[in-house]
């Protein structure tokens, strides 16, 4: 082929290529639309039922406080009436004489026709007594009744409000969700995110040449030292639990140490966390698992360099992969997000070569032993580290750690067959 017939080649691919990212772009901004339009339609049917269940619990007092006047005017009316009773017993003089008094066509003596109507007088007393209880018990039962009403409507309003919280809380979290899914895709076109080895995980390349390592803050991160590093290829993101799962599917893998994470009691095989980080792994089973999927773990340079790119114009490397300056809003760190969030949540964080949650979520295991004086006597090309020790690299830090563990230069060990709630991993190739 000639060398014009190539770069023509050339040039049609790459309109293929932009047409292609256009074209995915078009769909994403349709797909983001569509999810908008269900939200707005979300909110506002749940806005309708919180009006809802105001106008309830507002109906009901009214009810309960109509009850209670009726309840209130009736024991009003039965406390008068027995009043009268009780002031006709007091009152001899307004019983009614024997004269008066019709008692049929049996004759009785003067006594016992006062004795009758006294008799009479003190049984309609004790009619109103028990009528007046009886309407003293409605009253506490129409107060019970009450209470009950006004305590199922509040218990109503605070399930409801609960339920449009949660749905608000996911709403957002869905936007936030489609807003970062953009942001990746933009990253993706960016630095061409490629699908490479068994577990078909997105990798990205990083190219051969040097790069700053170190840092003056700690003993263990002295002496800042140039390394020159062959092109490799890492992981955009950390093994997540499906990933993972597919590796304890396939025979390869054991299951990791706890299916639960610091705030959820079913985390590892729960769907709703599939693409959230494994964690409760140790090195054997991060190295295991990168074999299965044809790679293997990245070396301390390969994942500092991954990190925070190549030296600036003045010489220092960047502290964080996004910068020199600390942002909370481009990692999860210091317990933000209160356990591990999904894989590719802060792609406003992402490195210079592309790669996210480098900074925070989970610590990774890395291939090297740790020996915190390595660096005094490091190669200068490729340095896989010392050739034995007791503990293993662990980088990046993690959710429940402070910013300063988040730096790209922060080294830590830990054993081999250690596992925690903060530690993953992530392989290269």
């Amino acid at each position: 082929m000639s060398e014009p017939e190539l770069i023509q080649k050339q040039r049609a691919l790459v309109r293929a290529f932009r047409q292609a990212t256009a074209q995915r772009a078009q769909q994403e901004q349709e797909a983001n639309t569509r999810l908008k339009r269900e939200v707005d339609t979300a909110a506002a049917r749940h806005q309708a039922l919180v009006a809802a269940a105001n106008q309830e619990l507002e109906a009901a007092r009214a009810r309960a406080a109509q009850e209670m006047s009726v309840v209130d005017k009736a024991a009003d009316e039965s406390r008068a009436a027995l009043g009268s009773v009780e002031l006709l017993h007091l009152l001899p003089s307004q019983i009614p004489t024997a004269n008066q008094l019709d008692f049929g066509g049996t004759p009785l003596t003067d006594e016992r026709k006062l004795e009758a109507s006294r008799q009479t007088a003190v049984d309609a007393a004790a009619e109103l007594q028990r009528a007046a209880a009886e309407l003293t018990s409605e009253r506490a039962a129409q107060a019970a009744r009450r209470k009950r009403a006004l305590v199922l409507a509040a218990l109503a309003a605070l399930v409801l409000l609960g339920v449009c919280v949660w749905v608000f809380q996911n709403i957002q979290r869905g936007l936030q969700a489609a807003a970062a899914a953009q942001q990746v895709a933009a990253l993706r076109a960016q630095f061409n995110y490629q699908r490479r080895g068994n577990d078909n995980a997105e990798m990205v390349r990083v190219p051969a040449g040097e790069f700053t390592m170190g840092s003056d803050s700690y003993d263990n991160e002295k002496p800042v030292h140039r390394v020159s590093l062959s092109d490799y290829w890492i992981d955009v993101f950390e093994v997540t639990n499906a990933r993972y799962q597919e590796c304890v599917n396939a025979g390869k893998c054991e299951r990791p140490g706890s299916t639960s994470s610091d705030d959820r009691s079913s985390y590892f095989g729960n769907s709703q966390y599939a693409e959230y980080p494994v964690i409760y792994v140790s090195w054997e089973d991060a190295n295991k698992y990168c074999a299965w999927a044809g790679k293997r773990l990245p070396t301390e340079a390969e994942w500092e360099k991954a990190a925070r790119g190549p030296s600036t114009s003045s010489g220092d490397a960047r502290t964080y992969p996004w910068g020199n300056e600390w942002d909370s809003a481009k990692a999860n760190v210091e317990n933000s997000g209160g356990d591990t969030t999904q894989v590719g949540s802060y792609p406003a964080g992402a490195s210079p070569y592309g790669a996210l949650d480098m900074a925070g979520n989970v610590w990774e295991w890395v291939a090297d032993w740790y020996d915190g004086g390595y660096y005094a006597n490091s190669p200068r090309e490729n340095p896989k580290g010392p050739s034995s020790g007791q503990s293993k690299a662990l980088r990046g830090g993690a959710f429940d750690y402070v910013q300063d563990l988040a730096r790209a230069a922060v080294r830590y060990g830990g054993r081999p067959a250690f596992r925690y709630s903060s530690i993953g991993f992530r392989c290269a190739q």
